[in-house]
């Protein structure tokens, strides 16, 4: 745009023209050169054509960045709530592990006394080997919930 508002006027031209002809096939050949000299006083019109344009263009494009960087910023938002969910579910795995593994301590000691039967230590087993595949589940969409909110942010790795 500012080298639209800077050129006022169309630059000036220089133009060289050698002819060479003749007017019957038997007639000697008539050459000739000319110079033609082109100086623009006044394109007022051109220059608000371009200056124009260019503003036209650059308003185009200041919108197009506003779009992107509220689009941008709307995923970086979207990214930040759902890493703020994954770190919720990871320590509530956390918790549940720690739970079961206390409840897996306790069923065991009770049955080496002989107060509790297989089934129920088997069971309180399942329930603990669950809580710990949760919570692998839940390390690994935590991770990915940062990886998500760095890629939108721009960070390299």
């Amino acid at each position: 745009m500012k080298v639209a508002e800077e050129s006022r006027r169309a630059a000036p031209e220089v133009s060289l023209l050698a002819l060479r002809e003749r007017s019957e096939f038997n007639e000697a050949y008539s050459d000739s050169i000319g110079i033609r000299l082109k100086i623009p006083f006044s394109s007022g019109a051109l220059v608000r054509r371009e200056s124009s344009a260019a503003q036209a263009e650059a308003d185009q494009s200041d919108a197009e960045m506003q779009r992107l960087e509220s689009r941008v910023e709307l995923d970086a938002m979207r990214a930040r709530q759902d890493l703020q969910a994954a770190e919720r579910q990871y320590a509530l795995a956390e918790q549940r592990r720690t739970l079961s593994s206390d409840s897996l301590r306790l069923a065991e000691k009770s049955f080496a006394l002989g107060e509790a039967d297989l089934a129920t230590l088997l069971r309180i087993r399942a329930a603990a080997d669950a809580a710990d595949t949760f919570l692998g589940r839940q390390q690994i969409a935590r991770a990915e919930a940062i990886s998500r909110l760095n890629q939108t942010l721009g960070v390299l790795p």
